[in-house]
């Protein structure tokens, strides 16, 4: 598996002959998103369908299969499952957000996406499982900030959690830095460009990873 960051909340994601993306953005001067990614993809997940911080398929080349609410979905041998995740400050159906868990070579990867707040629902945790990688966001605003976020790695317990959703320089929109996540969490982040991946020892210790975001 091979994870790569684009910014923001987006990520591609390579595996099993397959690639996913994961809530890819557009252009827009007034976020201050210079360029949208740009990869091709078979299966694209939006987190988030209403917003435009997650929903932008435009720049993703081929043909997708988009996945956009809680279901289960299984596309060339790799599972894919949703769940609700309706963010804290909004009831209408139109800004509910989904968190996606994507199974494949032996390994659970856990995608917040647009989750506010300290707690995980006691069914989504029992669905999540044993995840071997967790991809939060820590910025706060409409999403869950580093406190929260420290709040979540410790009920979910990844063997690596990878952060998102955090301050970029050129972003018009107040996100909490990456740093802040450091200090709550208190591990210093491994950077890598990218993340490949085939398999986790079951005694490794957390490990906090930092993907340098690609193209932004």
């Amino acid at each position: 598996m091979v994870i790569t960051y684009y910014g923001l909340s987006c990520f591609k994601i390579e595996t099993n002959d397959l690639v996913i993306g994961l809530s890819p953005f557009a252009k827009n001067e007034k976020l201050g998103t210079p360029r949208a990614p740009r990869f091709k993809a078979q299966v694209v997940l939006i987190s988030q369908p209403a917003s435009e911080l997650y929903n932008y398929t435009g720049s993703i080349e081929g043909e997708q299969l988009t996945f956009d609410s809680p279901g289960e979905y299984e596309v060339g041998g790799v599972f894919i499952y949703g769940f609700s995740g309706q963010p804290k400050f909004a009831k209408a159906k139109t800004k509910q957000s989904t968190i996606f868990m994507i199974k494949s070579e032996g390994l659970t990867l856990a995608y917040l996406g647009g989750f506010s707040g300290s707690n995980i629902s006691e069914g989504v945790l029992e669905s999540l499982g044993d995840v071997d990688l967790l991809i939060l966001p820590i910025g706060g605003g409409e999403v869950c900030d580093s406190e929260q976020a420290v709040s979540l790695v410790s009920q979910i317990e990844p063997k690596i959690v990878i952060p998102m959703h955090y301050q970029l320089k050129g972003l018009k929109i107040k996100l909490g830095p990456l740093e802040d996540f450091a200090k709550e969490i208190n591990l210093k982040p491994e950077s890598l460009d990218r993340l490949s991946i085939k398999k986790i020892a079951p005694a490794e210790e957390l490990k906090f990873i930092s993907l340098e975001p690609q193209n932004f």
